[in-house]
């Protein structure tokens, strides 16, 4: 059976190495606060928010 991870808040982590793994491996979902019904809004979805994650042939997402 594959591990299933659960949400961690990352303000609650002490530390800073775990920190890094959480945020570079955490979605990002920004967008505005209201939304007219009907009307497209943009959102933007980033891997990392302090610290990007890394785009390399043999570690990517």
């Amino acid at each position: 059976m594959p591990k299933i991870n659960k949400y961690v808040d990352i303000d609650t982590v002490e530390r800073e190495a775990k920190k890094d793994l959480i945020d570079r491996h955490s979605p990002f979902i920004h967008c505005a606060a209201t939304a007219k019904q009907g009307e497209p809004f943009e959102v933007t979805v980033k891997m990392g928010n302090e610290y990007t994650h890394p785009d390399d042939f043999d570690h990517y997402i």
